[in-house]
């Protein structure tokens, strides 16, 4: 999927704790608070070891990424930064 969204004013809460996830792999939210950017999700067909479906989400302004993750919405399930659950 492909939309645009706007990001939150305030880094706090489930917001701030999905910063910190990007924090770890390099990147930062927080200036674009309140910006649109653009959210595209793209399923991913062979990640290791995954039993259910997994998903990339991309955010992207002007051009670049500026966060992203891979998660499975599996009971067992995850949400990661780019290197994967493992790395």
């Amino acid at each position: 999927s492909d939309e645009t969204v706007v990001l939150p004013q305030k880094v706090e809460g489930v917001f701030a704790a999905y910063n910190l996830l990007q924090k770890e792999q390099g990147l930062d939210l927080a200036p674009l608070g309140g910006k649109r950017v653009r959210r595209v999700v793209f399923t991913v067909t062979n990640y290791p070891g995954a039993a259910g479906a997994v998903q990339a989400t991309l955010f992207i302004y002007r051009n670049s990424v500026v966060a992203g993750d891979l998660s499975s919405g599996e009971p067992d399930g995850f949400v990661c930064g780019f290197a994967g659950k493992n790395g």
